[in-house]
């Protein structure tokens, strides 16, 4: 749930910002570091820390946060 919940993330900030009718992403490369499990039932947070662009490749770094603790990063490529 969590990757997916990163990846939904990265999704919606991606379609923001692309301008072409019609365009989506495609994930092409992703790491992840898990440093501690979040508790059940604790709110979890996603932020993207990073963002950088070129031309039609994104890259994300994203994490996952329980209450102020980062539990989880997360490296995403992806091109549209």
């Amino acid at each position: 749930a969590l990757i997916c919940f990163m990846e939904n993330t990265a999704y919606h900030f991606a379609q923001e910002t692309i301008n072409e009718d019609c365009a989506t992403t495609v994930g092409v490369e992703m790491s992840l570091e898990h440093c501690k499990a979040s508790k059940i039932g604790e709110k979890v947070t996603v932020i993207i820390t990073e963002f950088k662009e070129e031309g039609r490749k994104y890259d994300f770094l994203l994490e996952a946060y329980e209450k102020a603790t980062v539990f989880c990063t997360r490296f995403i490529k992806c091109f549209y």
